[in-house]
């Protein structure tokens, strides 16, 4: 039995994957990633399992980053915030794809950790819609929300012929199209992340013993993660993602995203964001509403 077979067995169907794409075509990719993975951790390679679970980590968290623009998205336009809400479409898809990379096998976490927004459509355009697995739909839909980004962040468009298409300045039109493709995007990557966590049962088949040799190469692996530089002296170490990264790394293997969206991620998210005294204006809730329907996370 394929080891996609086995995780739905175990786990649930990708609904949104069988739907989408060919079953002889997302049966090929998942082969031909669980046996890179398997090369991957067939050396045992301590440093390597710690970074494939900071690359789940990374996932976990684009997943819900494009849950969370997905929401907003909705609700700036219940609002009439019409320029916010092509911001709030674009990051939702960008951040579903970045998860795609970050948990293919065919990736260094170097490449993957912080991808441009042109290198990201020209990769799941080679990896991804060339073979056969997304439509070229999702590429397309990724450009044209980046054009309309781009359109009001610096130009403010008041009337006026689009290049080609009839949609391009219909908010209406492309919010639905990206709620047709985004369960595909995410399910992709929380399949991908089962891949990896099979892989790593059948290769590896116990937790990481991380003795304290390893510690100093990996507190400068999550530091390089969480902290962001900016202009001039700013900067910024995000010290709750830290913690998130040290909790993900007890679990001692990349595990689903799902799990640990659902585990730890979203109550964190949900915490952070604060309380809200009234049912007015946008629900934080609505994330982990949304990532349950799609992921059952």
């Amino acid at each position: 039995m394929s080891v996609l077979k086995n995780i739905e067995n175990e786990y649930g169907e990708f609904s949104a994957l069988r739907a989408n794409i060919c079953r002889e075509k997302l049966g090929r990719f998942s082969r031909v990633q669980q046996e890179k993975l398997k090369k991957i951790f067939g050396d045992h390679d301590v440093f390597i399992g710690v970074e494939w679970i900071a690359r789940h980590y990374l996932a976990s968290k684009k997943i819900s980053l494009a849950a969370l623009y997905f929401t907003q998205s909705q609700a700036l336009q219940v609002q009439g915030m019409k320029n916010l809400s092509f911001y709030a479409c674009y990051y939702s898809l960008f951040s579903a794809l970045s998860a795609n990379m970050l948990l293919n096998a065919d990736f260094s976490l170097e490449k993957v950790r912080s991808v441009s927004h042109s290198a990201l459509a020209r990769d799941i355009d080679n990896y991804y819609v060339r073979q056969d697995l997304y439509a070229r739909e999702i590429v397309s839909l990724l450009e044209e929300l980046r054009f309309c980004r781009e359109l009001y962040s610096y130009h403010l468009p008041i009337s006026g012929d689009v290049i080609h298409g009839d949609t391009a300045l219909d908010i209406t039109a492309l919010h639905s199209r990206l709620s047709n493709v985004l369960p595909v995007c995410m399910q992709m990557a929380d399949m991908q992340s089962y891949l990896t966590y099979y892989a790593w049962k059948e290769v590896v088949g116990e937790s990481l013993d991380i003795t304290s040799e390893y510690m100093p190469k990996v507190d400068e692996l999550f530091w390089s993660i969480v902290q962001r530089a900016g202009p001039s002296s700013l900067s910024h170490k995000d010290r709750g993602d830290y913690r998130l990264l040290a909790y993900y790394l007890k679990t001692g293997s990349p595990i689903p995203i799902s799990w640990f969206i659902n585990d730890k991620l979203m109550e964190d998210v949900e915490c952070a964001w604060g309380e809200q005294e009234n049912d007015e204006g946008y629900q934080i809730d609505s994330v982990a509403r949304y990532l349950s329907n799609v992921l059952r996370a």
